[in-house]
């Protein structure tokens, strides 16, 4: 049992090492540059700023031919809320590639 909670200890102290990496990379972002967040099981987010808000464009495997409606992109004001966006959406396992 202690190894279970010490392994969830690691998991959890990793999960928020990556999420306060995240949250820099999203707040250095210029106005040209983007990150796509990727949870390997066919959802992609990409995030790129705008001067006062973020764009979050959520693709999922079933419309990635370009065919994207308007539902999936969102306009947020900050970054926690990007953060929770990226975590409920994708849950704790991602990565990310900056562009």
């Amino acid at each position: 049992m202690e190894l279970i909670k010490g392994i969830i200890s690691v998991y959890n102290k990793s999960l928020k090492k990556k999420l306060t990496e995240l949250k820099l990379k999203i707040s250095t972002l210029d106005s040209d540059e983007g990150i796509r967040i990727d949870s390997g099981r066919g959802t992609k987010i990409f995030l790129n700023k705008r001067p006062d808000t973020y764009v979050v464009e959520i693709v999922r495997e079933k419309n990635s031919n370009l065919k994207h409606s308007g539902e999936d992109i969102r306009f947020i004001q900050n970054i926690e809320d990007v953060i929770a966006l990226v975590v409920k959406t994708l849950g704790k396992s991602f990565s990310e590639i900056e562009y």
